[in-house]
């Protein structure tokens, strides 16, 4: 809200809503934190917030380390992630997290079985970890098993799961990689297994899971691999 606190609502069985209860709720929440919250993400079942400080909090089910707290405990209470004090934006998928720095770097944290962090997939980690080979980037995009960056000049990179062709190349998924065919991209999205840009001329382009047509124009049911 205006005054900078955080708000919430729904499910709540992890302390999702971050209210130190675990009863669903219908109506917005007070997240028990404090003022200074300049970017707030949901995950399924997690929540994180980047404050005006440079800090990074984060609450509710954190069994895959998701929470950045050296932990794999459920918060109902917000827990500051450790090792970060410059972040700018969060974004959260299904079970990991990630930070945009203040020089454009990215940290990730929590599940990677399918090199949701960015490197090679495997063990995932309770703290932050570095996603190598993203620099200068300007904003982040996450999905339930992948993240997206966008970078200087318009160009974006992808990296995590790619079953349904969410990084914007063929192939298995892994570490960042340009998506090939887009530029001077400004704003970047991304939801499930589908991710989507929007260049300078306002032109949105698509891409990955299409089950239910969320790539807009082809029919759906039909994965795409290519914006």
């Amino acid at each position: 809200k205006k005054d900078q606190r955080v708000w919430c609502w729904g499910r709540n069985e992890f302390g999702q809503l971050g209210n130190n209860k675990t009863l669903d709720s219908r109506k917005p929440d007070f997240a028990k934190m404090g003022a200074g919250a300049v970017s707030v993400a949901a995950g399924k079942a997690h929540g994180c917030a980047a404050m005006k400080s440079g800090e990074v909090w984060c609450w509710g089910k954190g069994t895959d380390g998701q929470l950045g707290i050296d932990s794999t405990a459920v918060e109902r209470l917000s827990k500051r992630v450790k090792d970060i004090e410059d972040a700018s934006l969060v974004a959260v998928g299904d079970a990991f997290s990630c930070a945009l720095h203040k020089d454009g770097q990215v940290s990730c944290w929590g599940g990677n079985d399918v090199a949701q962090l960015g490197g090679q997939a495997g063990t995932k980690k309770k703290r932050p970890v570095p996603v190598n080979g993203v620099q200068g980037a300007s904003a982040i995009a996450v999905g339930a098993r992948h993240g997206c960056a966008l970078l200087a000049g318009g160009d974006v990179t992808c990296w995590g799961a790619n079953d349904k062709g969410q990084l914007g190349r063929a192939g298995g998924g892994g570490a960042p990689a340009t998506v090939k065919g887009l530029s001077e991209v400004v704003e970047i999205a991304a939801g499930g297994a589908t991710s989507c840009a929007i260049d300078g001329q306002g032109a949105l382009a698509c891409w990955g899971d299409n089950g239910a047509g969320q790539l807009g124009g082809a029919a759906a049911g039909t994965s795409h691999h290519e914006p």
